[in-house]
């Protein structure tokens, strides 16, 4: 679980995996969670990586969601 508030991925389930990590990095990045901190989060919590099963798929992954969240914060 991550710390700030103790916030976790659950509170944002959104029914779909990676709609759910979208709304959960946004949420840590608006509370001044780093990018290396919103990527461990997100990596630690999610449990079914099926559509990204190598280490590569799931670091790319992650970076795209990230910069995509980056963008809105700003």
């Amino acid at each position: 679980m991550c710390h700030k508030n103790n916030i976790t991925r659950s509170l944002y389930n959104r029914g779909n995996e990676s709609a759910t990590d979208f709304a959960y990095a946004l949420a840590l990045y608006r509370r001044g969670f780093t990018r290396m901190e919103v990527y461990n989060c997100i990596l630690q919590e999610r449990q079914d990586w099926t559509n990204h099963a190598s280490e590569r798929k799931k670091e790319q992954y992650l970076t795209r969601t990230l910069l995509k969240a980056e963008k809105i914060i700003g």
